[in-house]
């Protein structure tokens, strides 16, 4: 894909995503609102644990390798094999996730019992109850991972973008409908929205000329060559996900809402991750990977400096500016129905300690397709095991004195570490990843963001003196946040970040074209 089509890609895709994004924030202020952070909430929270889990791993490690060898098939055979080929894999992938669904339907206690030990009576049953209608979402999740890597390989991106509409509309109208049903209601409402995730793309793939046919052919030479390259993706992700695992077993023994309180965060967390560094990275991948398979490491490490250098000029103001109004934000888009004052500080305090490492997730996945690319998996799984084991060992370390809190820091050092440990090996492996440029612009961004957060603090201190009530810390919010902005950016262009100016210089020769 050329560089104006990948912009325009991308353009297209933070857009949609964005707008999904935007709902999924209301999804959970109305989640915050009709359930707070309750036992019910706690339960939900767990049971969907291991469904999101299992499409963690399966979704990285589908489209990680199903994309290139499908784009390979694509380009060298025709798109009549790669369909046939699609179609294989979908069919074993189906067959798969049959009996994964099968086995977590029958044993859900057991795996809940794992997960939360720290649950007991009314809540245990409950998360139970909650996590059989969960295992469900698997069959619908496998398949929503297969089509998106599938119309990826296409270069049509809208559809995979929109998934997250497909889920939040149906909850968000059981929510506003009053939530009759109440938390069960809410799984069923949450079931629909996984199977519509899928059932969206459909309709995408009959433009590029799908059709489904069942067969399963496990002599094709392309399904031992994704098994060979799938399996350090299914361990290294595997273990990523056992952080999960982990911080929601530790927060089972803190008191009731701990666990909902720390999802909220990590929701908020989340939403600026989903809007600009998965839309970079959706689009960005299929050329770091290309470059990677011919060998152009030159011009691999342009498209790895261009991805990183967009995620941390964005990433850093983000987390810095939320880290000083994030009482604001929590108060005026939560603070209602069940999730009180006490549900604001608990969310708040844990908010604090993930956005140290929110820069940094974007970083190492950076650094995990670069390795992808190069059909490098074992790389990213070491690096991944070794991330796991400092998590648990941080969680050991601080959850006993500083609560959900510790639990928010372990994993924000966690990605900090692993993130410098696969650059270096990234710039080991192909002879640098212009690692000076990337610390330069670092530092440079940071330095601004600092004095935005600085300007920002100070136009929160100083207009709540004169504005009060909510309507008066919605305008405070408004104006701090434009003054932070303004100061981010003359800062930037102070210090002369040469991203930036690439960047206006792209702007200004399309003006001009124009």
């Amino acid at each position: 894909m050329k560089g104006v089509n990948l912009a325009k890609a991308a353009g297209i895709v933070m857009f949609i995503t964005i707008m999904s994004k935007v709902l999924g924030f209301f999804r959970t202020m109305l989640l915050a609102s009709s359930f707070g952070t309750t036992m019910q909430s706690d339960a939900y929270v767990v049971s969907l644990t291991i469904p999101l889990i299992i499409y963690s791993v399966i979704g990285a490690a589908v489209n990680t390798t199903f994309i290139p060898i499908l784009s390979r098939s694509l380009t060298q055979r025709g798109k009549e094999d790669m369909i046939q080929f699609a179609n294989n894999i979908m069919n074993i992938l189906f067959l798969i996730s049959i009996i994964i669904f099968g086995v977590g339907f029958l044993l859900s206690p057991q795996i809940v019992r794992v997960i939360a030990h720290g649950f007991s009576g009314e809540k245990f049953n409950l998360t139970v109850a909650l996590t059989r209608i969960s295992m469900f979402n698997v069959l619908a999740l496998s398949m929503t991972a297969g089509f998106m890597s599938i119309l990826q390989s296409l270069n049509e991106f809208k559809a995979p973008a929109m998934v997250g509409i497909a889920l939040d509309l149906p909850i968000i109208l059981y929510l506003i409908l009053g939530a009759k049903y109440g938390i069960y209601g809410l799984s069923v409402a949450t079931l629909i929205g996984y199977t519509m995730q899928f059932v969206i793309q459909i309709p995408y793939l009959l433009k590029h000329d799908y059709k489904y046919k069942f067969f399963i052919d496990l002599k094709d030479t392309r399904v031992k060559e994704m098994l060979y390259l799938i399996l350090p993706i299914l361990i290294g992700t595997t273990v990523n996900q056992i952080n999960s695992i982990v911080d929601k077993t530790m927060a089972s023994s803190l008191p009731n809402g701990n666990i909902s309180a720390y999802n909220f965060a990590i929701n908020v967390n989340s939403m600026l991750y989903g809007v600009f560094v998965a839309s970079i990275i959706m689009v960005i991948y299929p050329a770091i990977s290309r470059e990677g398979a011919n060998k152009a490491y030159d011009n691999m490490k342009v498209f790895i400096h261009k991805g990183i250098t967009s995620i941390l000029l964005i990433m850093v103001p983000a987390a810095v500016g939320l880290f000083v109004l994030r009482y604001d934000v929590l108060t005026i888009f939560f603070k209602r129905g069940l999730f009180n004052e006490d549900s604001v500080n608990l969310t708040a305090y844990a908010l604090a300690f993930l956005l140290l490492g929110l820069p940094f997730y974007g970083v190492r996945d950076i650094f995990n397709r670069a390795f992808y690319g190069l059909n490098d998996t074992k790389t990213p799984m070491i690096n991944g095991i070794f991330g796991v084991a400092l998590n648990i060992t941080l969680n050991l370390l601080f959850v006993r004195y500083l609560g959900i809190g510790g639990l928010a820091l372990a994993t924000s050092m966690s990605a900090i570490l692993t993130s410098i440990l696969l650059g270096m090996a990234l710039s080991r492996r192909i002879n640098g990843v212009q690692g000076r440029k990337i610390l330069i612009a670092l530092l440079k961004i940071s330095l601004s963001a600092f004095m935005m957060g600085f300007a920002v603090k100070g136009v929160e201190i100083g207009l709540k003196f004169i504005f009060t009530g909510l309507i008066g810390m919605v305008l405070t919010l408004g104006i701090a946040v434009l003054t932070g902005i303004f100061v981010y950016f003359i800062s930037l262009i102070v210090l002369k970040l040469e991203e930036l100016d690439d960047a206006l210089n792209m702007i200004l020769k399309r003006k001009r074209a124009k």
